[in-house]
């Protein structure tokens, strides 16, 4: 959001309930881009919980407080095989949950910034584990006692 405040022809969105755009304003090409930022899946679709609003971006059905006619576009990265690195950033245009408009790879000739890992803490020391034991009906029996001799 630091990265984008202020700059002409954008407009920052973040709702309540988690969604961040950046909106871009084209005046010369009379269009509007809405950026969302999301981890991208190894088939370059974003990671999203299936809910109507990720559904209504995918499928570009306007959205409240966004411009009508606007572009939806995910700008993303997809990771490693083993989830150590970054492996691509994109941006891409849904079209529907399974297509795209057009995918632009910005990992070409582009200078990725490595990811700044924070200083792990030493692991805090294990306390001994308590062995529990789980009762069967015969010891449940025994505590209880039968119900036909109270």
């Amino acid at each position: 959001m630091k990265a984008f405040y202020g700059l002409p022809d954008t407009r920052l969105i973040e709702k309540n309930d988690g969604l961040f755009l950046l909106v871009l304003y084209s005046l010369i090409i009379n269009q509007t881009l809405a950026i969302r930022f999301k981890k991208l899946d190894n088939t370059l679709k974003a990671g999203n919980i299936p809910t109507q609003q990720a559904e209504m971006f995918d499928d570009q059905f306007p959205l409240p407080e966004v411009p009508p006619k606007a572009t939806y576009a995910n700008a993303g990265y997809t990771i490693n095989g083993i989830g150590t690195d970054v492996d691509g950033v994109y941006i891409t245009c849904p079209n529907g949950p399974n297509d795209f408009y057009w995918i632009i790879p910005l990992d070409e000739g582009a200078a990725v910034q490595p990811v700044e890992l924070l200083p792990t803490l030493p692991p805090a020391p294990i306390s001994p584990l308590r062995r529990v034991r789980v009762r069967g009906e015969k010891d449940l029996e025994r505590t209880i006692g039968d119900e036909s001799t109270t």
